[in-house]
């Protein structure tokens, strides 16, 4: 990694390169010439440094350990009284890497430009430009927009939402008019009445008191005003040969309009996977 001559800042603190030395609060640190050399780097590049390339940069064809590059940041942090938890200069970017919080500022070098010198690469590197909060700017308001845009479509969605807290599971219509299938109705209608039931701030109508109304002829909006709830869960049962076949739907019981609806075509083999994924549906 090429060599920084001149010292510059990191918010308050002064970074001197050629001493390996980092001061502030009216003292000075000193910290290894490679914890250098990971400040240095996090100082030149805008936003967060990779780990690879701070091991690139600073350990170059070198096998380093796992421990390295943390060992290093963790020294700067100790040099920069900094916390890993409520970072105020070195953050860690969660699998990504690192990323200098304060602004940088580089000193003037002998010919007056703003920037440090770098050894053996005068004419090859451009001078760092300090850091610029204004060009945060335009994230932050970016940001803020996406974020009220999606506030506010949670909040016409919200609106529009019936508010579902009470339910009731009406037994399974059997098309075929198979008494010796009606087991398999009650039982999945049953099933799912318990799967509900085990859902916290949801009121769920018993199985005794909804299997009453099979074979209801009564509107649903009636029907589910007579039980109390906001919502019904109706459908019907079809059984051929080892195919089973069931059709759901959820009933807004204020205006009858349709809330969800599902089909389920399995095996009979296939049973309590059926009522499984009915419930969670």
């Amino acid at each position: 990694m090429p060599r920084l001559q001149g010292d510059f800042k990191i918010g308050e603190w002064r970074v001197s390169p050629a001493l390996n030395t980092i001061s502030g609060d009216g003292q000075s640190t000193r910290v290894e010439p490679k914890a250098m050399q990971v400040l240095v780097c996090l100082a030149r590049h805008e936003g967060v440094v990779s780990k690879d390339q701070l091991i690139a940069e600073v350990w170059p064809d070198t096998f380093v350990s796992d421990d390295v590059l943390p060992g290093a940041v963790s020294a700067l942090r100790k040099a920069f009284q900094d916390n890993a938890r409520q970072p105020r200069v070195i953050e860690t970017i969660h699998k990504s890497g690192y990323r200098l919080l304060p602004e940088v500022h580089w000193s003037v070098n002998g010919n007056g430009s703003r920037g440090a010198h770098i050894e053996g690469e005068a004419d090859a590197l451009p001078a760092p430009q300090p850091r610029r909060r204004a060009a945060v700017l335009p994230r932050v308001i970016f940001t803020v927009a996406v974020l009220a845009v999606i506030g506010i479509a949670y909040w016409l969605f919200a609106a529009r939402r019936p508010d579902v807290d009470s339910i009731a599971v009406l037994p399974l219509l059997n098309t075929a008019h198979d008494p010796g299938t009606d087991y398999l109705s009650d039982g999945i209608s049953e099933t799912v009445t318990n799967d509900l039931s085990e859902i916290p701030g949801l009121r769920v109508t018993a199985w005794t008191t909804s299997s009453r109304y099979r074979n209801s002829a009564a509107d649903l909006q009636q029907l589910g005003r007579q039980l109390g709830v906001k919502a019904l869960l109706t459908g019907r049962l079809v059984h051929q040969g080892d195919r089973l076949v069931v059709q759901a739907e959820l009933v807004n019981v204020r205006d009858g309009s349709h809330l969800w609806g599902g089909q389920y075509d399995r095996p009979i083999s296939d049973l309590i996977a059926v009522q499984q994924q009915l419930s969670h549906d």
